[in-house]
């Protein structure tokens, strides 16, 4: 009776009565070394690389971007409304709800909203506004959280100082006077 199990990492094979240790062919060692590659070099194939020059001067790599609605902690949807500005709201049917989510990266995201052509964004005063090109003020960290909420922060400032967030009323909060305790800063990705 001849039967095969497989361990799901691949690197023990037993058939029958014969224990088998798995090696990688001979050509596959001498074409690639693997000691001074990183993963991503070993993966390059396998992800469609965009890359787009910001107003800032640098050039950020696009790795995803996938439509998400954003759920505050307080039962509001994060939307741009059509004049621009940037708040909080109950209606799930409104288009403007849509975010894409464009993720640079491990943790960088912009949130961009397709029904006004516009991305959320933190000036240099604190005051979330909307704006139609991709800048620093636009990228934000995503740190996830062990309750399976996360938190956007501003990435030109140091972790956790300068967050997103909405006040009970729905209306946005000044990101200088936030800070990583408050209930207000949590967000879920739906």
């Amino acid at each position: 009776m001849k039967f095969i199990i497989a361990i799901v990492l691949g690197t023990l094979i037993f058939q029958g009565s014969t224990l088998q240790l798995w090696r990688p062919r001979d050509e596959d060692v001498k074409t690639r070394n693997f000691e001074s590659s990183t993963l991503e070099d070993n993966f390059e194939h396998t992800r469609e690389k965009r890359f787009i020059r910001s107003t800032s001067g640098g050039t950020e790599q696009l790795t995803n971007v996938r439509t998400v609605r954003i759920f505050h902690k307080y039962k509001y949807f994060l939307q741009i409304s059509n004049d621009g500005k940037v708040k909080g709201t109950r209606d799930t049917v409104n288009g403007n709800v849509l975010f894409q989510m464009e993720t640079y990266g491990t943790s960088l995201v912009r949130l961009y909203n397709k029904a006004t052509k516009r991305y959320v964004a933190i000036n240099k005063r604190g005051t979330v506004i909307s704006e139609t090109n991709r800048t620093r003020n636009s990228l934000f960290h995503e740190y996830s959280l062990k309750s399976g909420y996360v938190r956007f922060s501003l990435a030109k400032y140091p972790r956790d100082t300068w967050l997103l967030t909405l006040k009970r009323n729905g209306k946005v909060k000044n990101a200088k006077r936030t800070n990583p305790g408050m209930k207000s800063t949590t967000f879920l990705i739906i």
